[in-house]
């Protein structure tokens, strides 16, 4: 689920702040923001200007009105929006409890008005895939190969990942050699943001290790329903955190804390982390912490 968080904080405050330390907490917080990315939770954001540079809009007497400043006459002013993803809003207010921000002000955390969304993204797809938008623009993203079930499988992205959706499903204008007129050819679909077309070029081509989607995890949680997803839809098991999907295609299932302790500064930990990881499977990211603790 996607989470609209807006951030509030006194203007006051925050100018009475010495510049060392309101630079050390835009830097916490813009560490943290990483932290959600690396999870898969940050899907954007914006900071605001000062309010006393807003305007607002209002219709009086038939006609539309511009004043100067915010409608809300309150010492906490809207500082900036932070787009958040979350499995509910148990998960989001956990997430953004933990955010420095909250130090400055409140946040109001929001969902997403999702059936509304979808009519606005329907449009903007209509809009992408007119012959004027396509001819005007060019844009690179992955062709997956499929036995005729591209369509399966990118439903199934859809449902199972974040910032993942099918977005045109194309027929074949003619017969060829692995269907005939009116099949499904190919599929748009974007998995995690990541534009892809799944083409039903029949069988004989199997997916190999050669390409994989990296899954950056936050938690055990997470991981395990990334993994269980997967495995659990006719998928199967491999080592070191990778997965395979019924289809094929390779997964690394991957938390952040194993990313951090192999590549960290700390040789000795990184070995520890990664002689653990290779006795893995699906990734334990108890025993990855117990073993960058030694």
């Amino acid at each position: 689920m996607k989470f609209v968080c807006m951030g509030y904080s006194d203007e006051k405050k925050y100018d009475a702040m010495s510049e060392v330390d309101r630079q050390r907490m835009l830097e916490e917080c813009f560490a943290y923001d990483d932290e959600l990315r690396r999870g898969g939770h940050f899907r954007g954001g914006e900071a605001l200007q000062s309010a006393p540079n807003a305007v607002m809009l209002r219709m009086n007497n038939g006609s539309v009105e511009v004043t100067d400043g915010p409608y809300a006459e309150t010492k906490e002013m809207l500082g900036g929006l932070l787009l958040l993803e979350a499995r509910d809003l148990n998960h989001a207010v956990a997430l953004m409890s933990k955010h420095p921000g909250v130090a400055v002000g409140p946040f109001e955390i929001r969902p997403v008005a999702a059936e509304l969304n979808d009519q606005i993204a329907a449009r903007d797809a209509a809009i992408a895939h007119t012959p004027s938008s396509r001819d005007e623009k060019t844009s690179n993203r992955i062709c997956l190969w499929y036995n005729g079930d591209a369509e399966d499988a990118a439903q199934f992205y859809a449902k199972t990942f974040p910032d993942s959706s099918v977005d045109a499903v194309h027929r074949a204008p003619g017969n060829y050699p692995a269907g005939k007129d009116g099949d499904v050819l190919t599929v748009e679909f974007t998995v995690m943001g990541i534009p892809c077309l799944g083409l039903n070029g029949g069988p004989g081509v199997e997916h190999n290790w050669a390409f994989s989607f990296q899954v950056a995890t936050s938690d055990q949680a997470e991981t395990d329903r990334y993994w269980n997803a997967i495995v659990g839809n006719g998928g199967e098991e491999s080592q070191c955190g990778w997965c395979k999907d019924q289809w094929g295609v390779n997964w690394q299932i991957t938390p952040v804390i194993l990313t951090r302790a192999v590549t960290g500064s700390d040789t000795a930990a990184a070995k520890r982390a990664f002689d653990a990881m290779m006795q893995m499977k699906k990734i334990d990211v108890a025993a990855i912490e117990a073993a960058v603790r030694g």
